[in-house]
C-alpha cells in the first residue's frame, strides 16, 4: 500500500511539474515564485519519510538478515523516527519566503547590504597616477 501511494504522490508531482513548466509564461513571476517553492516543500515531504521511516527499517531489517550489529543503531533509528514531525515544519518555515521574511523579523536577521561597513567609508590611498 505504501509503494502505491509513493507512486501516485511520484506521478502526481511530475504531472503537476509539467503542467506548471507548460504555464510558466501565463503565471505571474509571484505565482511563479510561490509555485516553485511549493514544489519543493511537497518534494521534501515526500523524501522526509524515506530517510525517518524508510532508513531505519532497513536498518533493523540488516541487523536481523545478516546479523550486523550496530550498537548505535537503535538510538539512531529512534532518533529518526521521532525528527519527523520536527523536520516537516522547519522545511516550511525555511522554503516559504514569506514564512522566513516573518523569522528573520522575530529573530531581527538583516540583510548584510544594511550593515555600514568602516572600509566602505575610507579612502583608499594609492600610488598617484
Amino acid at each position: 500500500m505504501v509503494i502505491i501511494s509513493y507512486a501516485l504522490v511520484l506521478y502526481c508531482g511530475i504531472a503537476i511539474y509539467f503542467k506548471l513548466k507548460k504555464t510558466q509564461g501565463l503565471l505571474s513571476d509571484g505565482a511563479n515564485k510561490y509555485q516553485k517553492q511549493i514544489t519543493i516543500v511537497m518534494t521534501a515531504e515526500a523524501c522526509i519519510p524515506i530517510i525517518t521511516v524508510l532508513f531505519p527499517i532497513l536498518l533493523d531489517l540488516l541487523t536481523i538478515a545478516v546479523g550486523f550489529y550496530l550498537p548505535w543503531g537503535g538510538k539512531l533509528t529512534y532518533l529518526l523516527c521521532c525528527m519527523a514531525p520536527l523536520i516537516n515544519p522547519i522545511i516550511k518555515l525555511c522554503v516559504i519566503s514569506c514564512y522566513r521574511r516573518e523569522i528573520a523579523k522575530v529573530l531581527k536577521f538583516t540583510k548584510l547590504s544594511h550593515i555600514v561597513s568602516p572600509i566602505s567609508n575610507s579612502v583608499m590611498i594609492g600610488p598617484a597616477s
